[in-house]
């Protein structure tokens, strides 16, 4: 029986274990749930791919399953989060979190396994949790976190102890279920695969149990995606990152246009296309990683230690096991490899940050003497160095939970469009990338004009487009919508849209514009006929509410109908006034017809005038009321006896609105 101080001492290890383990995640958990709290909007284009996928998974045939840009489990995890009452934005920011603290750990196991200090392992996770790189996505939606988390931690496991078989079937069942998030699983499976063969060889069969069941942990969680894609493809570990190089290395246009058109090739026949073109580019991309400013991905003080310090670590730190020193630049290389076959980028690098801290943080422990004795006094300079380094890394975390800002042209474009009548994202035709119904728990996106309907060589085409299809709203930007279509370019200046545009809202530097589509006769949901001085009739109008989805906010959308039957000889604002059960004025909105852009002097007899005002406003039972004034003398234009046409009465909530008169 052990001594019961050898237990004490045992159970403190334990302690000492968790309780350095869990500050950092406790640490990052607090930074990532602050700065989530503003981040409603969607800010990764692919994202909506796997929202798209979520809400189809599970309802079709075995087929669906299989996709060569990214695996079913990401997607499945969103469906679940759905179920389980989350909008999808949470449902991502939570995985991405989750993935962090998974790194977490499996830097601290690694760190702790590779050098026995508690110490190491959470000044470790310590740094990891104050490099910008990780905060930033730590809470991202998409695969990039939650898939380099298991992948981490898959190593992490696996270096506690590579020669006892349950230690590395646990460790081949992360690196599966991280293939079922992203294909780079595959590369973090191969890489520990090869380091436990070269051990069985070392050892002289030693490891093969380990070896044989780390095989079988990965297949059995990555299962459901290698069987679907064996059954559809003839290949279990299907996936198109092929194409990505052949057309990093043969197309000559936008990944957007071209990405269609590109061969479903394997690896190796690409090569066989262009062999030195293929080696150079891979080993430009390889070479970058240590020679890019840009690849310099931990945060100030350690900003420039991060490579230097892994390769001296892997070269020169006697203190660790050689053969797991060799497994971790085997790792680092194999993990550059893979995406530099056709770019590198930041993200896809994530699983090697946390191999790039412990570097450093091992050279520095290594390197910096625990005391300092003179006569009597004896300092602890280790300690106070390290207090020092974390005084200085404690503004990049501060600063991201802090400095979090919501995408405010997202939410407002959302919230206009609701109040001007949109009921679903499919409604709208956009060539805006990022915008989405903010309001809808999917966050759909709008209709993509280029991968849905190709080219549009002239207003007639969109028009007959806009009605063929049944979209009721337009967006157009600049950076999207002039590069593809360039005959369309002059909706970026209203002032001369078709008169089958309305519009709704206008970027104030013309970076985009929203219109709504009208039909080929407009006529207003509330008929009305009211003659004003001049000629002028307002024959009707629709009004619709949208909100906020941050802070609750309503808007009120009203379009007014205007006719005239004589020419105006003046410039003439437009007034919507919303009054409260008071009949105090709560909130307005003055302005030349049409969002400044369809003045009255220009008005022709004949003509229809659709004129869009949206007002934000606070949930109450409010009335509307709209006329004309002369903005030079402040004199409204009369209805008879009244100056003013009182549209109708509504009370306003934060899930809408009720049509009260």
């Amino acid at each position: 029986m052990q001594d019961a101080s050898v237990v004490t001492a045992q159970r403190k290890k334990r302690w000492l274990l968790v309780v350095w383990a869990a500050l950092p995640i406790l640490a990052f958990l607090a930074v990532e749930i602050r700065r989530i709290a503003l981040l409603v909007t969607v800010t990764n284009v692919d994202f909506f791919g796997l929202v798209e996928r979520a809400r189809v998974v599970g309802y079709l045939p075995p087929a669906a399953l299989v996709d060569g840009v990214y695996p079913v489990g990401y997607s499945l995890l969103l469906k679940a989060g759905l179920a389980l009452g989350l909008d999808v934005i949470r449902a991502g920011q939570i995985l991405s979190i989750a993935g962090g603290a998974f790194a977490l750990i499996g830097m601290y196991l690694l760190a702790w396994q590779l050098t026995r200090s508690h110490a190491v392992g959470g000044l470790s996770a310590v740094t990891l949790v104050t490099t910008s790189v990780f905060l930033f996505y730590g809470s991202y939606e998409g695969t990039d976190m939650l898939a380099s988390g298991l992948q981490v931690l898959a190593v992490g496991v696996l270096m506690i102890a590579p020669e006892r078989p349950r230690v590395t079937l646990a460790a081949g069942m992360l690196a599966g279920l991280s293939y079922l998030i992203r294909y780079t699983g595959l590369g973090t499976f191969g890489l520990c695969l090869v380091y436990l063969l070269v051990m069985a060889l070392v050892h002289r069969g030693k490891f093969i149990p380990s070896t044989l069941l780390f095989a079988l942990g990965f297949l059995v969680t990555a299962a459901p995606q290698w069987v679907p894609s064996l059954m559809q493809t003839g290949q279990p570990f299907y996936n198109v990152q092929a194409r990505h190089v052949w057309f990093k290395l043969f197309a000559q246009g936008d990944l957007v246009t071209e990405w269609r058109n590109a061969p479903d090739v394997s690896m190796t026949q690409v090569f066989g296309m262009a062999p030195r073109r293929f080696l150079e580019n891979w080993l430009d991309n390889m070479a970058s990683f240590w020679l890019r400013s840009d690849f310099l991905m931990l945060s100030q003080p350690f900003k420039l230690l991060g490579q230097a310090a892994l390769i001296l670590m892997v070269i020169g730190g006697t203190q660790i096991a050689r053969d797991r020193r060799a497994f971790l630049g085997w790792f680092v290389l194999g993990t550059v490899a893979a995406p530099a076959l056709y770019r590198l980028d930041r993200r896809f690098l994530l699983s090697v940050i946390p191999l790039l801290v412990f570097g450093v943080v091992y050279w520095l422990w290594m390197v910096i003497p625990a005391w300092w004795t003179w006569k009597r006094i004896r300092l602890p300079v280790r300690i106070i160095v390290w207090v020092l380094l974390s005084a200085m890394m404690l503004d990049t975390p501060l600063s991201f939970a802090m400095g979090s800002r919501p995408d405010d042209e997202v939410l407002s474009v959302s919230a206009t469009l609701h109040a001007a009548g949109m009921h679903s994202a499919r409604q709208v035709l956009s060539t805006h990338v990022l915008f989405h119904d903010v309001e809808s728990p999917t966050r759909e996106r709008f209709v993509q004009a280029w991968p849905v309907h190709g080219k549009m060589d002239s207003f007639d085409a969109l028009r007959q487009l806009t009605l063929a299809k049944g979209y009721r709203f337009l967006v157009f930007d600049r950076e999207t919508g002039s590069q593809f279509y360039p005959a369309l370019d002059s909706l970026l200046t209203p002032e001369n849209h078709p008169a089958w545009l309305t519009p709704v809202m206008l970027h104030p530097k013309n970076k985009w514009a929203v219109y709504r589509v009208e039909p080929d006769a407009p006529t207003p949901q509330s008929p009305l006929d009211v003659k004003l001085a001049g000629g002028i009739t307002l024959r009707g109008y629709d009004v619709a509410t949208g909100r906020d989805a941050l802070s609750g906010k309503g808007h009120i959308g009203v379009y007014l109908y205007w006719s005239v039957s004589q020419p105006i000889t003046q410039s003439l604002k437009v007034f919507v006034h919303v009054l409260n059960e008071a009949g105090q004025l709560v909130a307005q909105d003055d302005s030349v017809p049409a969002l400044w852009t369809s003045p009255t002097d220009a008005w022709q007899p004949g003509q229809t005038i659709i004129d869009f005002h949206a007002i934000p406003v606070k949930p109450e039972t409010c009335t509307l009321v709209a006329g004309l004034y002369d903005p030079d003398t402040g004199a409204r234009v009369m209805t008879g006896a009244d100056d003013r046409v009182v549209l109708t009465k509504i009370a306003i909530n934060r899930q809408g609105f009720e049509v009260i008169r």
